[in-house]
C-alpha cells in the first residue's frame, strides 16, 4: 500500500483545485462521456480547458 506522499504520480501533486457550476445536463453529459472513453470528468475538463487556452492564448 502506498504512502501518502506516493498516493498520486508526480504530474498531479503539483496541481491545484478549481470548481465550475454546470447545468445538470452538462454533469450527465460529462459522466456519459467520461464513461464511454473510460476516463475521469477531471481529465475531460483539463484537456478542455488546456485547449481552450491554447486556442485564446495571447
Amino acid at each position: 500500500m502506498p504512502n501518502e506522499e506516493n498516493k498520486y504520480p508526480k504530474p498531479y501533486s503539483r496541481e491545484t483545485v478549481i470548481g465550475a457550476k454546470v447545468s445538470p445536463q452538462v454533469r450527465k453529459s460529462l459522466r456519459q462521456l467520461a464513461a464511454e472513453q473510460d476516463r475521469t470528468v477531471s481529465a475531460l475538463v483539463k484537456d478542455a480547458v488546456s485547449q481552450y487556452l491554447s486556442n485564446h492564448a495571447r
